[in-house]
């Protein structure tokens, strides 16, 4: 039986999640950590986060949160901008080794969700 899938993109700047009109004039709307616990309760397959100044400003992805964000998300995810080059993307594997690559033991969906979430490789 087709089921569409649910993947909110959200858009970072900074710590925060942001509302922008063309990527223009961006207006804080909250936390990412709290949109995480919603989307967990609605039962979302993916989710995605966007960071649409980390490139322009030239920082590199903020692994810090991205960990808070792993920790408090029980689907897969996303994370994009201030991706320069390889070398960035492999400075940031041992870190979130965890949290990319592989399924940690004993991660389930709320009780709400009666879909199994299943990952591979």
């Amino acid at each position: 039986m087709f089921r569409p899938r649910v993947i909110p993109c959200l858009l970072l700047d900074d710590l925060g999640l942001v509302k922008t009109v063309c990527f223009r004039d961006p207006t804080y709307v909250g936390e990412p950590i709290n949109e995480v616990t919603i989307f967990n309760e609605a039962c979302s397959d993916e989710i995605i986060f966007v960071d649409i100044m980390a490139t322009r400003r030239n920082h590199s992805p903020n692994i810090a949160l991205i960990q808070k964000i792993g920790d408090e998300a029980f689907m897969p995810f996303a994370v994009g901008g201030g991706i320069k080059n390889l070398e960035s993307i492999n400075a940031g594997h041992t870190s979130l080794h965890k949290y990319v690559w592989d399924i940690l033991p004993g991660r389930r969906r709320s009780k709400k969700c009666n879909i199994p979430l299943t990952m591979r490789k």
